[in-house]
């Protein structure tokens, strides 16, 4: 129901561990968001259940772990229908266990670290070597403007990327695709996992180009998961996290950026 940063960091890794934890003899169907199906690689198409298009089709409402035009009695009927689904399937009838978070914003505590398995994710590639920046929307626009700005003038092979959920859409070749609904998702893992290296403020695309073993550098508040002996390390060597406030000048993040590129190239990152 809920959107990306979610769905990577939350609902991915949990059907992962539940997979490897009740799957066997027990057979593990998935229900999400249809365009990013390929986000479960382990398992088989008659295995996927999508649900509605029309909510996958509405980022904008997508929030944290809901959707805000779908409210808590929808919900349980939508579950109910995907069981009901699950059981057309089956040549014997058997016992549908649904394994769901609370339908709410801040259900993130009901799935602790240790009830995830995170594992890179698989889509086909070709180096492409461009500096990628993602100017996710938890960051100020000024200050993504201004990091911009000076990547666009001191590198060449600079590519912006991101899903709606990021600044500088016009300048964003994904977003412009006529096929965004069905492969934009697709389409910005293909530029993480090619990429020379990432550039964007601490976030859940932090924690992907960390899990793809993609070289990052990130700034923010809590940079701390994304160090090495973090959480969402993911024992990635080539990252650079520095800690930011409201008052750190723009020149210590552009210092640091140059810094960082500087030893990727030397081949010392």
């Amino acid at each position: 129901m809920g959107d990306w940063e979610q769905e990577v960091m939350m609902f991915r890794p949990y059907a992962r561990w539940l997979q490897e934890v009740i799957g066997g003899d027990n057979k593990i169907y998935i229900s999400a968001h249809v365009n990013r199906r390929f986000l479960y690689n382990w398992i088989d198409d008659d295995m996927f259940i999508p649900i509605y298009e029309n909510l996958s089709r509405d980022e904008y409402q997508q929030h944290k772990n809901i959707h805000t035009e779908l409210n808590i009695k929808d919900f349980n009927m939508l579950t109910k229908h995907i069981k009901n689904k699950v059981l057309e399937t089956q040549d014997v009838k058997r016992k549908v266990k649904a394994y769901t978070f609370n339908y709410t914003v801040n259900s993130i505590v009901n799935c602790p670290i240790y009830n995830k398995i995170f594992e890179p994710i698989q889509v086909d590639f070709e180096d492409k070597n461009n500096i990628v920046y993602i100017p996710d929307n938890r960051e100020t626009e000024e200050r993504v403007n201004e990091v911009y700005d000076y990547l666009i003038n001191n590198y060449d092979d600079v590519l912006i990327i991101g899903d709606t959920n990021t600044y500088l859409k016009d300048k964003n070749p994904v977003l412009d695709c006529i096929d965004y609904f069905e492969n934009g998702y697709v389409y910005i893992m293909e530029y993480i996992s090619s990429a020379k290296a990432i550039i964007c403020p601490a976030s859940h695309w932090t924690a992907i180009a960390n899990m793809q073993g993609i070289p990052v550098f990130s700034w923010g508040n809590a940079v701390g998961p994304f160090r090495h002996n973090g959480i969402y390390n993911f024992n990635n060597t080539n990252y650079m996290a520095i800690a930011t406030d409201d008052n750190t000048p723009i020149n210590i993040i552009t210092n640091m950026i140059d810094y960082f590129i500087e030893k990727l190239e030397g081949g010392k990152c």
